[in-house]
């Protein structure tokens, strides 16, 4: 659900953060924070290069389908990093624990592609004797969702910080914490679409919403 207004001023935009939760509604249907058929509901052309999203491959499927395969679809760092550290915790050994998280750090600052996938196997090597946490980290993190480094989309944010940060807007501003029945939720996100257009045509030089990196 958006408007025209909100629509037109992110069409330019080549990066776009999508997120789905789940606690809006009672019959726990997700909200995604992603229109995927902008170009036939507006009439207008959206041809964004850069989606970041956590590790949903319902979101990552949606969108590649409806974009196209060439968009890089990165993974936000601060999910990636918390589900790498939940699996770390699991290692008995304190300096062995400390010792990957601090390479998977140097892993994300990367800035090459390829200096990564060499980086990427001689770390897998270097904690080949940790079969769980390498097999977990090969497929989870080199395969299914390989774009959490720094250089897998220059001039995009590598998480999704700000968009999570404004789900709780709605939650504490529009929905008050609380579960609605469907119908009532559809009133609810008007009412919130209409107050985000209005306010930023009233306010365009608010960085409400923002165009551009801040």
């Amino acid at each position: 659900m958006s408007t025209k207004y909100l629509i037109e001023i992110s069409k330019d935009a080549s990066v776009v953060h999508a997120d789905a939760t789940y606690k809006l509604i009672w019959q726990s249907f997700p909200v995604l924070g992603l229109k995927d058929k902008i170009q036939e509901i507006f009439e207008s052309s959206w041809n964004p290069k850069v989606l970041v999203c956590d590790a949903a491959k319902s979101i990552q499927n949606a969108f590649l389908e409806v974009f196209g395969e060439h968009v890089v679809v990165r993974m936000c760092w601060a999910h990636a990093k918390r589900k790498i550290q939940e699996r770390i915790e699991r290692i008995k050994n304190k300096e062995l624990r400390d010792n990957i998280l601090n390479d998977v750090d140097s892993l994300h600052s990367i800035t090459d592609a390829n200096i990564f996938d060499a980086a990427s196997e001689a770390f897998v090597q270097k904690y080949k004797d940790d079969i769980e946490f390498v097999t977990y980290f090969r497929a989870q993190c080199l395969v299914q969702n390989r774009n959490w480094f720094l250089g897998a989309a220059f001039n995009s944010p590598s998480t999704n910080n700000a968009l999570e940060s404004f789900n709780r807007v709605i939650n504490d501003s529009n929905t008050l914490c609380e579960r609605f029945p469907l119908s009532r939720f559809l009133v609810v996100a008007k009412e919130m679409v209409n107050q985000w257009s209005n306010k930023y045509i009233s306010n365009p030089d608010d960085n409400y919403i923002a165009t551009h990196p801040l």
